[in-house]
């Protein structure tokens, strides 16, 4: 099992995931199995880069671009 987040990054870092193992380590910190960027989206529009105006009602997707790395 692993634990996987999501959050977001002060000022223009934007979202993130994150997998670590559950196990924690002898000074209790835990192991990140992978991270990056996420990029979510409503519909077929980014969900940041699309200005409040112009957005559409939608499935909300999220793409996860460095989740094979």
């Amino acid at each position: 099992m692993l634990d996987f987040s999501t959050g977001l990054s002060n000022g223009y870092g934007g979202q993130y995931f994150v997998i670590r193992n559950l196990k924690n380590d002898a000074e209790g910190n835990t192991e990140s199995v992978a991270y990056g960027k996420v990029v979510s989206m409503v519909g077929d529009q980014i969900t940041r880069g699309t200005p409040t105006d112009k957005k559409k009602s939608g499935r909300l997707k999220m793409m996860f671009p460095n989740l094979g790395t």
